[in-house]
């Protein structure tokens, strides 16, 4: 089945966040809403599809597949969640309260829809427990550390770093990771306070302090002398300097500029 993920019916509770982009492409952790249930799914990456505004349709396509697994913008995943949804069959949608968490249709029936609702005739299977839902942007920043953490372990499970250079401190280097082509010298770098990853190409310039839960994505810069608290994600492409912390940077957003930033 071809993976889309929906807007929310509270999508609006989002904004400003989502006036660019689809929930589900809401960065919260390592890794996007998206990449989340791409890679636990199987999916390969960037080829689920958007059920969102259509304003941002054209950017932000639905699918091309006849049969879908739709999958709440909202929801961050788990494990319990991920059983539920992986046992979805064309038909059914999984439900909390008023809210439609995940669902298995077939295309025609997304035709004219701009966020996930109930079907009518679906078999509806209600969940009961706690779930990680984005429901305010504020969830973003208190849901950044767990997510940090969870992301971490998928993203490095069976993989080694790429080497640490003998030039940087380190402390708990096993919580350390450094994708191909990160650049890493003459920093501190403290995971005993959580787990730090530095993406792809990205670099993390002399005299750089960070204390984990820390993520700087792919060809993201910390300029000289940067200091970063945990819990903070620096999306790609961005360059950041002076003082963060409890921060969420998103991709290509520069703070370069030697002020503070985040929650004391």
């Amino acid at each position: 089945m071809q993976l889309i993920l929906a807007d929310d019916q509270y999508r609006d509770q989002l904004l400003p966040f989502v006036f660019t982009r689809p929930v589900g492409d809401l960065r919260c952790g390592i890794l996007t809403t998206r990449s989340k249930w791409e890679m636990l799914l199987g999916v390969p990456k960037g080829t689920s599809g958007s059920l969102t505004q259509f304003y941002l349709s054209g950017r932000y396509p639905l699918s091309s597949g006849s049969e879908c697994l739709v999958i709440n913008g909202a929801l961050l995943p788990d494990d319990g969640m991920l059983r539920m949804v992986q046992a979805l069959k064309v038909g059914q949608q999984i439900q909390y309260k008023d809210r439609v968490l995940a669902a298995a249709v077939h295309r025609d029936q997304l035709v004219g829809m701009e966020s996930l609702k109930k079907f009518k005739d679906f078999e509806t299977i209600e969940f009961i427990g706690d779930l990680k839902l984005i429901q305010h942007p504020s969830d973003l920043f208190t849901m950044n550390d767990v997510e940090l953490r969870s992301d971490f372990l998928m993203l490095t499970k069976g993989r080694k770093s790429a080497v640490i250079s003998g030039s940087n401190q380190t402390f708990q280097p096993s919580d350390i990771f450094l994708e191909p082509g990160a650049k890493v010298e003459c920093a501190i770098l403290n995971a005993s306070t959580g787990p730090i990853y530095i993406g792809k190409d990205a670099e993390v310039m002399e005299g750089s302090m960070v204390r984990g839960p820390f993520s700087l994505g792919e060809q993201g810069v910390l300029k000289m002398g940067t200091k970063v608290y945990g819990a903070t994600t620096i999306g790609p492409g961005s360059k950041v300097g002076g003082e963060i912390s409890n921060s969420l940077i998103y991709g290509n957003s520069n703070k370069a500029h030697d002020g503070f930033l985040g929650i004391q």
